[in-house]
């Protein structure tokens, strides 16, 4: 009955050495670190999973191989932080070591980043992106808010001013890019001006997907003790007024799409359709390319990589046509 607030780390993280379970899939995740070392003050995953571990190279591209030699074709690196990947086992950020051995796996077409702390994205790193082929022009960046004074509570390390500067270089280097972020609402002493900002800033940018968090006391974290808490239904109602007015944007970006052909992975198929991504879509959370041609059905399996012609989309989903 008695309440811990903290416990040992295990002997062992990441069982490198076993086979890794596996149910055959175009894609699959592949964790490259665990824990965070950026201390933001609502952060409480460094209190559950610890600070930043590297796992070693070898063992990445170890498993990178055994995950192509079964079907895969699209690899997702992720971790609290990727591009903090590195620091403590080699003393200097290494992700771009292991994009460039992974892209050298010759039957893994599609390589996807995920969950990167924007203050460690540098121009070396957009600019190996732009060059390399595999790297899908899609980026996860959990931006948290826009608010300097909000961004300064929350310990993020960044400012407006060098989130605007970060996209607008991303923008400019990888062609067609697809950005997603998130937001945390209702933070401690978040004002109607702060909200406001948050909300214009949106307006603005014109993120492709946006994940909202409404903020929730974490216990041993700084902001559990931050004074000027936002009421729940205020939380509430700022939430629902993000999500309804990043709706609009993303819709509108994805009828964009219509008339376009692209480059899909099938990732299932039944009797009546097939379900498959282009590069602006990660799996299992931005929707889908649907392909209703039956005709074309027997053509193509999971893993296939196919052109489709985009005929109508529906919210995040894309409906189209096969091309070849």
């Amino acid at each position: 009955g008695k309440k811990y607030l903290s416990t040992s780390l295990p002997g062992k993280i990441f069982k490198e050495a076993k086979a890794r379970y596996f149910k055959p899939s175009s894609f699959a995740y592949l964790m490259i670190s665990d824990g965070c070392n950026n201390r933001c003050s609502y952060g409480a995953i460094p209190l559950i999973r610890g600070n930043l571990r590297s796992r070693k190279f070898k063992d990445i591209l170890a498993e990178a191989n055994q995950l192509a030699k079964k079907g895969v074709k699209e690899i997702v690196l992720i971790g609290q932080d990727i591009t903090a990947y590195g620091m403590d086992l080699y003393g200097k950020p290494s992700l771009q070591k292991v994009i460039e051995a992974i892209s050298e796996i010759p039957t893994i077409d599609w390589i996807r980043l995920l969950y990167l702390y924007p203050a460690h994205i540098d121009e070396n790193l957009i600019n190996y992106i732009a060059q390399n082929s595999k790297v899908c022009n899609y980026l996860e960046i959990p931006f948290q808010h826009a608010s300097n004074r909000i961004l300064n509570l929350m310990g993020r390390k960044t400012s407006q001013s060098y989130l605007r500067s970060l996209i607008e270089k991303i923008r400019s280097r990888l062609e067609d890019v697809f950005l997603r972020t998130s937001f945390i609402v209702g933070f401690p002493g978040e004002g109607k001006e702060d909200f406001r900002e948050l909300a214009n800033f949106l307006k603005e940018i014109k993120f492709d997907y946006v994940g909202f968090f409404e903020y929730s006391l974490e216990e041993g974290t700084r902001a559990f003790r931050f004074p000027n808490k936002v009421k729940r239904e205020v939380i509430k109602k700022r939430y629902h007024q993000l999500v309804e007015l990043q709706d609009q944007i993303s819709f509108e970006k994805m009828k964009n799409l219509i008339g376009k052909d692209l480059t899909v992975l099938i990732d299932d198929k039944n009797e009546k359709r097939s379900l498959g991504r282009f590069y602006g879509q990660a799996p299992e959370i931005d929707g889908n390319v649907i392909i209703e041609t039956k005709e074309s059905l027997n053509k193509i399996k999971p893993g296939h990589f196919v052109r489709v012609k985009i005929l109508k989309t529906e919210g995040y989903d894309l409906y189209g046509e096969l091309r070849c």
